[in-house]
């Protein structure tokens, strides 16, 4: 597979090569950036932020602005944008605005704008599990009405962006609104609202009319700092807005969109990107770094790991000493190497919650003593399968319980980095232990289809992904036990939105209840719902961390100076999230305006 990859980049670069100099430094245009991303492309795309077929995340960010922008690291955890200032306390958040904000065609954005925004969202974001109401007036402040008091108030609303304003979206804000207010039960045994099954019947009808409103990309009318001026299948073109509240000092910013390293690898070379963000295997790395004399890397925290992930509807991973024996059979000390610069050690006890978050919340030296280790121990792997009454043939292959060959792929994206190598290595040491197993690397989007119809078996997945919102453990496990049970092949109870899994005693506990418990506890009870929940992720063996991942981030042009530490894990208060949300805050913050020399 090295090899494979090895010739296509050469092939690749090759066609770059004319417009290469290695001793020539590039620098950026005047008052224009560009970056990579990715989007819905036309014509399927459309400029209706509330539905399917919306031009998506790749530019979202840079054309709708969010209330505040969060970051976990330093004094101020949510930076204003939209907002001037807000309070929490008491189950209820209280905003004040920013004075005269306007829209992309000049309106003001209001009170009731911010309102609609979020009405917009009833029964599809999380937020409004929890929110009870919103308050609003002609005045600059408004209030968020929580049903349960939490300290995670704040980062729910930061997980909406403004994007639809009363007199665009109103007439269908003020029916979610009326089925938030009529159509909804209090769960006191979760904390949560449900839908009536009279408020999803109105919500299903409602998103039906919804769907039929498409307006085109470039006349949607935006909050954010850029409007669309220009999209085609490979790049789209953002203009500022003249009416958004500061200036960013890029009149321009391009969005080349680039959905393979190999294609990102190519526009680096020809000068076309001044940064790019995303996952790239070591060849193209080592490339880069030869081909591109600006080129310098580093890496933020996603509060993620990748993992060998599970389907428990497949043979042999349904069995769980055969999944605890997996675990006793890969050797992190030796794929830590083998992966992407800025990857960081995982931990070895199967919680699910990445090291740095345990460090935060002060459970990773409890995690050491108290949850089983699974360090590599090929003897412990052994113990496992023939005390569940498996076996050795003539071969020396390992059969099952049923005498049938242990025989099964492991799948992986071919595009990451750091899933190619790591996957080779821990491929080639179940094989010698007496496996057969294949692995087979797969298009990003075949692989995604792979992965979300169930095929897999055995595969390389981020478990848990991405904890931006929160950098919180309720966010940890949120992913895991309620965005993502598709992946493990599992599924919540219909009738009442259970997941029971078995504790080490035994004893059935439901992990979905234990995860919104953790949105509302807090001091000593928030400690042992946290511990409750590790442990049971634990004797489950749904999934092996051996990385924690930092998400990469690469300048290429000369006069690109962010001030950070090159190849290094960084911790600033300036970078909010990972990818188009990153690049987006630092615009309006004036940060890579500063940047650029």
């Amino acid at each position: 597979m090295k090899k494979i990859i090895g010739l296509a980049l050469i092939a690749l670069l090759a066609l770059a090569g004319c417009q290469s100099n290695e001793s020539t430094e590039r620098k950026t245009t005047p008052n224009e950036l560009t970056l990579n991303g990715d989007y819905v492309i036309p014509p399927t795309a459309h400029g209706n932020p509330f539905i399917g077929g919306y031009v998506g995340g790749g530019l979202d960010p840079y054309v709708q602005e969010a209330l505040f922008a969060f970051t976990p690291v330093g004094d101020e955890h949510f930076k204003p944008h939209l907002a001037e200032s807000f309070t929490q306390d008491d189950q209820k958040v209280t905003v004040t605005l920013k004075d005269d904000i306007k829209w992309s065609n000049g309106e003001k954005i209001t009170t009731e704008d911010i309102a609609t925004s979020y009405y917009m969202w009833v029964g599809k974001k999380q937020v409004w599990e929890f929110l009870e109401k919103i308050d609003y007036d002609d005045s600059n402040t408004m209030t968020f009405h929580f049903k349960v008091d939490s300290s995670l108030m704040a980062n729910l609303l930061t997980d909406v962006r403004i994007q639809g304003s009363a007199a665009e979206y109103g007439k269908w804000a003020k029916q979610y609104e009326e089925i938030a207010n009529t159509k909804r039960d209090w769960h006191p045994e979760t904390n949560t609202f449900w839908m009536t099954e009279e408020g999803n019947q109105a919500l299903e009808s409602l998103n039906q009319e919804l769907d039929e409103y498409q307006p085109k990309v470039t006349e949607m009318v935006g909050s954010g700092a850029y409007t669309v001026k220009k999209m085609t299948t490979d790049q789209a073109s953002l203009v500022e807005n003249e009416h958004f509240y500061t200036e960013t000092g890029f009149e321009k910013v391009n969005i080349v969109r680039v959905t393979t390293p190999e294609i990102a690898a190519n526009a680096m070379v020809e000068g076309t990107l001044d940064i790019h963000s995303g996952g790239m295997n070591l060849d193209l790395i080592e490339q880069m770094r030869k081909k591109i004399p600006a080129y310098t890397e580093f890496f933020l925290p996603e509060y993620s790991q990748m993992a060998v992930v599970f389907n428990v509807q497949k043979e042999f991973a349904k069995e769980k000493a055969f999944r605890q024996a997996m675990s006793y059979l890969l050797n992190r000390e030796e794929l830590l190497p083998l992966a992407e610069v800025g990857s960081l050690p995982s931990e070895a006890s199967l919680s699910g919650l990445p090291v740095s978050l345990q460090k935060i919340h002060s459970v990773d030296e409890w995690s050491k003593k108290n949850l089983t280790q699974y360090d590599y121990a090929p003897e412990k792997a052994e113990k496992l399968l023939t005390d569940a009454g498996w076996k050795k043939d003539k071969n020396d292959q390992w059969v099952d319980q049923n005498n049938q060959k242990v025989s099964f792929d492991l799948t992986a994206n071919s595009g990451w980095g750091s899933a190619l190598l790591p996957g080779e290595a821990y491929v080639s040491a179940l094989k010698e232990f007496g496996f057969d197993v294949t692995f087979k690397p797969m298009e990003s989007a075949a692989y995604d289809a792979h992965l979300r119809n169930g095929e897999h078996s055995v595969a390389i997945e981020f478990a848990p992904p991405s904890n931006i919102i929160y950098a919180n453990a309720y966010g940890t496990y949120e992913q895991l036990y309620r965005g993502r049970l598709w992946l493990f092949g599992l599924a919540a109870n219909e009738k009442d939105g259970s997941l029971m899994l078995e504790n080490a005693e035994g004893e059935e506990v439901n992990v979905i209840d234990l995860t919104k418990q953790l949105f509302v506890d807090s001091g000593e009870d928030y400690e042992a719902t946290l511990k409750e929940l590790m442990s049971v992720t634990a004797e489950n063996a749904l999934f092996i961390p051996y990385l924690e991942k930092g998400f990469p981030v690469r300048t290429l042009k000369s006069d690109i100076d962010l001030g950070v530490k090159a190849d290094t894990l960084i911790q600033d208060p300036r970078f909010s999230g990972v990818a188009e949300p990153m690049f987006a805050t630092l615009l309006v913050e004036g940060t890579l305006k500063d940047a650029i020399k």
